[in-house]
């Protein structure tokens, strides 16, 4: 397997999160580390310190491992240190999945058996995977643990086809603004029934260039190909730079971090869209519906 490490400036979140990918790894992965440049003098010292750190696990931990350090001497960026940086890592391979765990996320106990279910079941409906879904009540989806595909797809602690991110790669650096151009169908899914504006708006904000994230794409993009991506019902990583390193849970209902091997043996194929629609028009803006149509029109006009 092969697995790439996106790390940039946070020394803090770095301790944490590149020391418990190493306790996953095995003899036989290999490691990509990719540390984008410094932006400026104030930045270098920190940029430093995060590979300082790096280099003291690996040497520490991870001497039986192939590792391959890509240390910047520019400034990528988000968008184009991801995206350009995976690409080229698998580009000259020849395996066929990978796993992408940037600096600020927590890999769980139950990661490594949900890419390990990825792998085996190979299920040609789902492109992707990911440890983290967003807090819906599961209890009318199932009692116990299990798998579950979604046409969401998350970016923290993931992992893709190694084919198909490839293919979206060379579609994204062709033309990118056209992966965005949806009809009403495929916008009306990527809102949840028009209840979010949080997706239509990154659609908007990066297509008119106000703003530069990578993930948008690629969700627009499974969704076009018909691609779903693959979850465990109990969250498998923590983002620490959103949630400041603690879980939460709300009345026992909402996706939590696994602290204990979970063993699950079904995948539920029915998605939750349904729930999601339900979350989310309940806490987002009341007049998302109304927005959401204003930005479908503005989406289609270039």
């Amino acid at each position: 397997m092969i697995y790439i490490y996106i790390a940039y400036n946070r020394l803090e979140s770095v301790k944490i999160s590149f020391d418990k990918m190493a306790n996953i790894l095995m003899n036989d992965d290999e490691l990509y580390i990719i540390c984008d440049g410094h932006k400026n003098e104030h930045d270098k010292t920190r940029v430093e310190s995060v590979r300082n750190k790096i280099s003291e696990i690996v040497n520490d931990k991870l001497k039986n491992i192939a590792i391959n350090l890509i240390f910047r001497n520019n400034n990528y960026g988000l968008q184009k240190n991801i995206v350009e940086g995976v690409y080229n890592v698998l580009k000259n391979s020849k395996q066929e999945y990978f796993t992408v765990i940037e600096d600020d996320v927590v890999v769980g106990d139950g990661f490594k058996e949900l890419l390990v279910t990825f792998q085996t079941k190979n299920d040609e409906n789902v492109g992707t995977f990911s440890g983290w879904f967003w807090p819906i009540n599961t209890n009318n989806l199932n009692n116990s643990d299990f798998y579950f595909q979604s046409t969401f797809v998350s970016c923290w602690g993931w992992g893709a086809k190694r084919l198909l991110f490839i293919s979206f790669v060379e579609e994204f650096m062709a033309n990118r603004k056209s992966i965005l151009k949806l009809n009403w169908s495929e916008f009306k899914t990527i809102t949840f029934g028009l209840n979010t504006t949080r997706f239509s708006l990154q659609i908007i904000k990066n297509k008119f260039n106000f703003q530069k994230t990578w993930a948008i794409y690629w969700y627009v993009y499974n969704l076009k190909k018909g691609k779903k991506c693959l979850y465990s019902s109990v969250n498998t990583v923590e983002n620490v730079g959103i949630f400041s390193g603690s879980n939460y849970n709300d009345k026992g209902d909402r996706l939590i971090v696994n602290s204990e091997k979970i063993k699950k043996e079904n995948i539920i194929y029915n998605t939750p869209e349904k729930y999601l629609n339900e979350y989310f028009a309940k806490f987002d803006n009341r007049f998302s519906k109304i927005i959401n149509i204003i930005l479908y029109f503005i989406n289609r006009l270039k």
